[in-house]
């Protein structure tokens, strides 16, 4: 189904994120799986407020135990089963619009196929094309599935930019060091289900821990690095690499990980970069704790002749780096829109929210090394940007305390 055609709202100007306008506005509601801690909750409870109805689904216990004010229906069937499950879900209970957090997880899949067949709205909640402060949410898909700027344009006016919350950190830790536990203690209730990533919240714990301690290692070198090259005037190339988990490389890019894409990039490099350009690769914060690259790259730099020119980063000013580099590559991450925000060129290699957008090199990356600044569009760019914020962005915080007001 084309909900833009079904609709009439090709290009149809809006002054209003529409996915969150018809969100609010559907009178029921199913919710599946939500980010870890009360967020689903508490806007489930918001909207049973105003008047709509509400139902969840929890799939394990940590579903459960993020449910406190909105009940949740138990699926503890075969993975095999959710179809049918949810079809006759939808059917029974007069279900007109499904809101879900993490589109690429297998129950989102099946629930995004099943919804476009059955003409049943769908709301895709993900972390922020900006952040902090902003949650995107869109009809049918992010990223890749993005389909808000061919449907919608956009003709208001930005909201000032939301002040950046304190101890999200923290908080994230404790909402899903509690959501692992819960999903472990309750594990016999629902044998069947399967999850997207580890569940074993000393795995997490380890984690944490070892991505804390190697943040504190490397952060003076680091630092010393960023200095000097911001000071010298060093041209470099930047390159912020996106958690090895992330289903945005695996589904909406050529590789099926980050050493894939660092070896294709740095062969690029060697081949067709000025002899004095240099690579700044920047580690994920998110993957300080698990496999580093680093080892990687040293190998590729020797094998390739770059020894001396290819830096790595496990800590560093994001925003600093990308307005400082001659240029950006990356596969599809959001740190793409903070260089075209900043008139800084850019390259992408994966399908993206921003792939098409003024200002992104369209040409091959073999000649972006040499000439980064032939596709440059600053007022383009600028517009893209506000009419992305405008169209996807709602200025929500995912992990906010469960005691926080919600409003709508």
């Amino acid at each position: 189904m084309n909900i833009a055609r079904e609709r009439g709202l090709l290009a149809s100007a809006t002054d209003q994120n529409p996915a969150w306008r018809n969100l609010l506005a559907c009178p029921n509601l199913l919710f599946l799986q939500g980010p870890v801690g009360p967020f689903f909750d508490r806007l489930g409870a918001s909207l049973r407020q105003r008047g709509a109805l509400v139902t969840r689904i929890a799939f394990h216990g940590g579903d459960l135990w993020d449910s406190r004010m909105l009940p949740a229906l138990p699926f503890c069937g075969h993975p095999s089963e959710w179809r049918s499950f949810l079809r006759d879900l939808l059917a029974t209970r007069d279900i007109r619009g499904v809101a879900l957090f993490g589109q690429s997880r297998y129950y989102h899949e099946v629930a995004l196929d099943v919804c476009e067949q059955h003409g049943v709205e769908t709301y895709v909640f993900e972390e922020g094309y900006f952040r902090p402060g902003y949650t995107t949410l869109e009809h049918q898909g992010i990223n890749g599935r993005s389909s808000s700027l061919k449907i919608y344009k956009w003709s208001g006016n930005l909201p000032p930019a939301p002040a950046p919350a304190r101890g999200v950190f923290g908080r994230t830790a404790s909402f899903a060091m509690l959501h692992y536990l819960a999903i472990a203690h309750y594990r016999s209730r629902f044998p069947h289900y399967e999850h997207h990533r580890p569940t074993n919240p000393l795995l997490y714990a380890r984690w944490w821990v070892r991505g804390w301690i190697r943040r504190w290692a490397w952060s003076q070198s680091n630092r010393a690095l960023c200095q000097r090259l911001f000071s010298r005037g060093t041209p470099y190339f930047f390159v912020p690499l996106q958690f090895y988990e992330d289903s945005q490389i695996r589904r909406f890019s050529p590789f099926s990980c980050n050493r894939e894409f660092l070896s294709v990039l740095l062969d690029s490099f060697a081949e067709h970069a000025p002899n004095d350009a240099q690579l700044v690769i920047k580690q994920h914060p998110h993957a300080r704790g698990g496999e580093a690259p680093r080892a990687h790259l040293t190998q590729l730099a020797q094998e390739l002749g770059l020894t001396g020119r290819i830096h790595f980063l496990v800590e560093g000013p994001v925003g600093a780096l990308v307005t400082n580099a001659k240029g950006v590559v990356t596969v599809n991450s959001t740190t793409g829109l903070l260089a075209l925000d900043a008139g800084v060129p850019l390259f992408t290699m994966g399908d993206s929210v921003y792939r098409d957008a003024p200002g992104v090199d369209q040409g091959e990356l073999n000649t972006f090394w040499s000439d980064p600044r032939r596709h440059l569009h600053p007022s383009g760019a600028k517009s893209f940007i506000a009419a992305l914020k405008g169209l996807t962005q709602v200025p929500l915080d995912l992990y906010a305390s469960r005691l926080a007001p919600l409003e709508l």
